[in-house]
């Protein structure tokens, strides 16, 4: 379970990292775009208010992840609120799945 958990925390860590990267970078772009003249509202974008959102989330989960793994004596639903968003991924695929093998290879 230790080593679940810590595989866990590590890829939302990484996954903060990459999406807080990504923030950054549209960050950048949209105070470069300010200087050249450029008006646009930074969230008018959808992809900007997603990779803030997302950032927000892995941060979260990573932080709740570290917390759970440094305090072992925590109550098991603590832990396994970090496996949430993994196993909503895992629904989703298996879900995608399902659909591709009896669906004929239709989506709608």
């Amino acid at each position: 379970m230790k080593t679940a958990l810590l595989v866990t925390t590590i890829l939302y860590l990484v996954s903060f990292l990459y999406i807080a990267y990504l923030l950054a970078m549209t960050l950048f772009v949209h105070f470069a775009n300010m200087n050249l003249g450029h008006e646009d509202d930074y969230f008018g974008d959808v992809t900007n208010i997603i990779y803030l959102v997302l950032t927000l989330v892995f941060g979260l989960f990573a932080g709740i992840g570290w917390y759970a793994y440094r305090h072992p004596s925590l109550p098991a639903v603590f832990k396994w609120l970090v496996f949430l968003p993994l196993g909503l991924v895992l629904a989703y695929l298996i879900f995608a799945i399902f659909i591709l093998i009896f669906g004929a290879g239709r989506w709608n």
